[in-house]
């Protein structure tokens, strides 16, 4: 959002906190005024128009008001008309797009075994990680919406869906997202078909329109996600996560309050000591973290179980 990756990618800064200093040190000094000016005034418009859409949401034609797409459009339209990539500002431009040979193919062969060792340790982490959001996001909606949910069933469906898509070269590991999930119940989507009609648009998309997105800045892009991610599958997932993130943390502030409340204070130290290594050092770090302690505790509390016999009197 401040122009900086190319200077980022030549620090190497690596921690969450690495990040954080940099960010104070060269954002002011070292920023593309041109880019900090698109990017924000996005932020500003996407942030204004979902605020206006929680004061006025009897007005249907506006709450159904796609901002994300607005802004897309917008933002290309002004970068195209006054040649904001000829000043500095980067932008989308050509994006190739390849099939592959086949559609189908057996994962494992000798190509891909090869990269085994070295994708065993980041799969395993993916694969928790990837329940955990999964198994979140569903709960939210089922408090949401007033329906149960099967974490067991959840985490067949889960392993079936990547296993069936392991067999399409180039397919990305599919789970749940708390920020999609939210985004979806926010616009209405109440079945399979919602999940349907976006991945249609988005191969059209992908195989259509992006000739028209050739002059749309990375900055919005950023704006939308909170995140310098300068990568196609980052366009494609058209949705303002940022925005998203930012209501998701709006909660945190209640859940402490309730841990604190409650005199929860190992749920309290386990969520805090998360943060903190995920702040300090990165997120990895710290989802791996809170993983060893809640393993840690539930073998803990195994081992020493409370049994309590209840004692019946009848009087006759």
């Amino acid at each position: 959002m401040f122009g900086l990756v190319q200077l980022l990618h030549a620090t190497h800064v690596e921690t969450t906190i690495g990040k954080m200093v940099f960010l104070a040190k060269y954002a002011f000094s070292k920023s593309n005024p041109l880019t900090t000016t698109v990017s924000f005034s996005a932020l500003a418009a996407l942030i204004t128009i979902r605020w206006i859409k929680t004061k006025i949401p009897h007005i249907r034609w506006f709450y159904r008001l796609p901002e994300v797409l607005l802004v897309v459009v917008v933002s290309t339209f002004l970068s195209f008309h006054f040649h904001w990539h000829e000043r500095g500002l980067d932008i989308l431009g050509a994006v190739d797009i390849q099939t592959g040979d086949r559609f189908i193919e057996f994962p494992l062969s000798k190509y891909t075994l090869k990269y085994l060792h070295r994708t065993t340790s980041t799969a395993a982490l993916i694969a928790v990680v990837g329940f955990l959001d999964s198994i979140v996001a569903a709960k939210q909606n089922a408090a949401r919406f007033g329906y149960s949910i099967s974490p067991n069933r959840e985490l067949v469906a889960l392993g079936a869906a990547n296993l069936a898509g392991s067999f399409v070269p180039a397919t990305l590991p599919a789970f749940g997202s708390i920020t999609r999930s939210r985004i979806n119940g926010d616009v209405g989507g109440r079945s399979q078909m919602a999940s349907l009609v976006c991945s249609g648009l988005i191969l059209l998309a992908t195989f259509f329109l992006l000739p028209l997105l050739y002059c749309l800045p990375k900055c919005v892009l950023a704006a939308m996600y909170f995140l310098p991610l300068f990568y196609f599958h980052c366009l494609i997932e058209i949705a303002s996560v940022g925005l998203v993130v930012f209501s998701l943390l709006a909660e945190a502030p209640h859940d402490v309050v309730y841990y604190w409340h409650m005199k929860a204070w190992v749920d309290f130290s386990v969520m805090s000591l998360t943060f903190v290594f995920s702040i300090v050092w990165d997120i990895q770090v710290g989802v791996v973290f809170g993983l060893l302690i809640s393993l840690l505790l539930v073998v803990h509390r195994s081992s020493k179980t409370r049994m309590t016999i209840l004692v019946c009197t009848f009087w006759l």
